[in-house]
């Protein structure tokens, strides 16, 4: 059992995310309050986020801030957790920098068009056409 400071309660130590570089090793705040602090931050900061990218997507020039997302161009990245745990700003900026700023429609078909389901489409139509023109040419 752990005691969490956020909201008071003792919670069982599933309840909170394993920290190994605290004594405990487990995090001070149980999940659900790190939870709730981490979509506050993320709301109240996602329209200065946006802004310190240029305020609009790097593909179709979208402004409305509700529709961007945070696109990570280098996948390798994505995996890294370094910030959830308090990074280093170092590790922060060597993170987030290769961030594009999408609207969430170009952010789909980025990820889309990245799809083993489109290369394997474009590759059978491709192919599917070629050979249906080359059996009418013959026939």
């Amino acid at each position: 059992m752990k005691w969490c400071p956020k909201c008071r309660e003792t919670k069982p130590l599933t309840d909170f995310s394993v920290d190994l570089s605290k004594r405990s090793g487990h995090a001070s705040d149980c999940k659900t309050c790190n939870s709730i602090r981490s979509r506050l931050h993320q709301s109240q900061n996602k329209q200065a986020y946006i802004l310190s990218r240029g305020g609009a997507c790097q593909r179709c020039g979208e402004t409305r801030f509700y529709l961007m997302d945070f696109h990570h161009d280098l996948p390798q990245n994505k995996k890294e957790k370094g910030t959830r745990w308090g990074g280093s700003t170092a590790t922060i900026r060597r993170l987030y920098d290769p961030l594009i700023m999408l609207c969430s429609n170009c952010h789909r078909e980025v990820h889309y068009l990245a799809s083993k389901e489109y290369q394997w489409r474009n590759k059978y139509e491709t192919t599917f056409t070629s050979e249906c023109n080359g059996a009418r040419a013959s026939g």
